[in-house]
């Protein structure tokens, strides 16, 4: 049988792992060699042992590595692009001062009618491109307007923002009539000439409501226009020629 073979002392060990002389003392009592001194000697299976006992305790003694996570702060959620559809149902309202009547040049009896200012219609966006090019006036004046969340894209893409442009800011005629006047000046100069007859329409009935006290505006519309405001309405407070048919 062969005898032990004693070829390390614990200070080799521990020049050779790196660690204190003292680790590896407390590791080896603690496995249960007797170990006294840095000058000790250690056999082959002690050796291996307390390297093994060290390895056991620097992996429990590692914080559990967590995946990398890659940060979302700038990343951003990639838009769709709007694409038409020409079957969707859009809104219309009829924003002049009288009634409208549009008839369809592409589907026999097809018809819709705004009895009333600020009345509303769904159509077709397929056929609401057909009304701008077979009706021009309903979208140069303008008369009708796109009451829809991407209303700007719809008229982008009909290529008819322009006639849009200085009114998507106001929600009502009466809005206008409303702003101090050096703000109503410079708006109601840009405004399409058939959006001008609905604030003069709307302007009347505020002068006869109570509602419009400033003469500035009032005069500035009147001289504008060429018109009289005060008599504009008649006894009964009905416009003078209140309805706008377009056939």
């Amino acid at each position: 049988m062969r005898g032990v073979n004693f070829n390390m002392k614990v200070f080799e060990l521990a020049k050779e792992l790196d660690i204190e002389n003292k680790k590896i003392i407390e590791t080896a009592q603690d496995l249960g060699y007797e170990v006294k001194s840095h000058m000790t000697k250690l056999d082959d299976e002690q050796v291996e042992g307390i390297k093994k006992s060290l390895e056991l305790d620097a992996d429990t003694s590692q914080p559990e590595s967590k995946p990398k996570q890659t940060s979302k702060k700038n990343i951003q959620p990639k838009e769709e692009p709007w694409k038409p559809d020409l079957n969707r149902m859009i809104c219309l309202k009829n924003i002049s001062s009288g009634r409208l009547i549009y008839k369809s040049k592409r589907k026999i009896g097809y018809k819709i009618v705004w009895e009333n200012p600020g009345d509303t219609n769904n159509i077709e966006l397929g056929e609401f491109i057909d009304l701008k090019n077979t009706d021009s006036r309903f979208i140069r004046e303008p008369w009708i307007r796109v009451i829809e969340d991407d209303e700007i894209e719809i008229l982008k893409y009909a290529n008819i923002f322009k006639y849009y442009e200085e009114i998507l800011g106001l929600n009502n005629v009466s809005d206008i009539l409303r702003l101090d006047f050096n703000k109503f000046k410079k708006k109601f100069d840009k405004l399409p000439e058939g959006y001008k007859n609905s604030v003069v329409e709307q302007a009347a009935q505020m002068i006869k409501s109570g509602e419009l006290d400033s003469i500035k505006i009032k005069n500035y519309i009147e001289e504008s226009m060429g018109i009289e405001l005060d008599i504009l309405l008649q006894p009964e407070g009905k416009p003078v020629d209140n309805f706008i048919n377009i056939k």
